[in-house]
């Protein structure tokens, strides 16, 4: 068995999610996986278990409807074979009968079910619709050794019917052969979308990043929001590549940088929290030294995000502006 989550339903009982192995399961006769669920109350008491009738990779997720029906993210698997499966939307009763599932268009059955070609959140949209996030991977007709390694995310809108309403599958680089995956996704103030995520495009350089994408209301991307950005960058946040005080801002920004090698040309920026950049200026910066930055009269008191990006390092950091 594995477990993977917790989420509370609307009346309080929570479920916790994951998969299960049954030996010699009756109705087939294997030892496939399936998707389990434990709902217990407040205090813990078990209510009931679910255990899905079709192989599945588990639930990485599962919300309640309007109708108390439940709409579950997992992969299902084929019945004859443990390493193939698909990204799956699943609707179900309180008891964990299907109601239906959806597999997205363009999908191939694959062994990286377990990775990449699992569906990893839902999130709802209004009391009719919700939208699924996923990685999918598409057949590529090109390769005889290795067919299956064209690897693509995937945001899909569906309503309480079954129905898919609209399908948005990503390509990030069109030169290289990449491998992203997501895991999680957040609705913004504008109506969109954020998926965060890992990225790994194998290049000579073989670089593994972590991945955000901006989307508008219509999983269409956004130009310029999304970003890849280079794992070492991560691995070295302890010692961040500059620091910025005071913190809110009340007048000017003053920023002082500890990972520059030598006088560099760097792009500074501010963006809002929806990632739409509202200034930006290239600035001469040399390690230890203090740097001035005017903040405009005309950018209201809220939070932003300010970043500088050079060949060595991409860094963004909140900052609060209130006079």
């Amino acid at each position: 068995m594995d477990l993977r989550g917790i989420k509370e339903m609307k009346n309080g009982d929570v479920f916790i999610l994951g998969d299960i192995r049954l030996p010699n399961y009756q109705k087939y006769n294997d030892d496939s996986y399936r998707g389990y669920a434990l709902l217990v109350n407040s205090s813990g008491d078990s209510l009931t278990t679910i255990i899905c009738d079709q192989f599945s990779d588990g639930f990485r997720d599962i919300i309640q409807s309007n109708d108390y029906n439940l709409i579950g993210a997992s992969a299902t698997i084929e019945h004859s074979d443990n390493t193939r499966g698909q990204p799956s939307i699943i609707r179900m009763n309180y008891s964990g009968k299907i109601i239906w599932n959806i597999i997205p268009d363009s999908c191939e059955a694959s062994g990286s079910w377990v990775f990449h070609n699992n569906m990893r959140k839902i999130l709802q949209i209004d009391s009719l619709n919700y939208t699924g996030i996923c990685t999918i991977e598409k057949l590529d007709t090109q390769d005889i050794y290795f067919p299956y390694i064209d690897y693509r995310v995937c945001i899909i809108n569906f309503n309480l019917d079954g129905k898919v309403n609209w399908q948005r599958i990503y390509k990030l680089d069109p030169q290289g052969f990449e491998q992203p995956s997501v895991f999680d996704a957040k609705r913004t103030l504008d109506g969109g979308y954020i998926l965060s995520g890992l990225y790994n495009l194998s290049t000579s350089k073989n670089t593994e990043s972590a991945l955000l994408i901006k989307t508008d209301s219509l999983g269409c991307l956004i130009p310029g929001c999304d970003k890849i950005v280079n794992v070492h960058d991560i691995h070295q946040g302890k010692t961040n590549a500059f620091e910025i005080f005071p913190n809110p801002i009340t007048k000017d920004l003053i920023v002082l940088l500890s990972r520059v090698d030598t006088d560099k040309l760097y792009k500074y920026s501010i963006s809002n929290l929806e990632g739409i950049e509202i200034i930006s200026h290239d600035q001469m910066f040399q390690r230890g030294v203090q740097y001035l930055i005017k903040i405009s009269d005309k950018i209201p008191n809220g939070e932003y995000l300010f970043s500088i990006k050079g060949q060595d390092f991409n860094q963004c950091e909140k900052i609060m502006i209130l006079r």
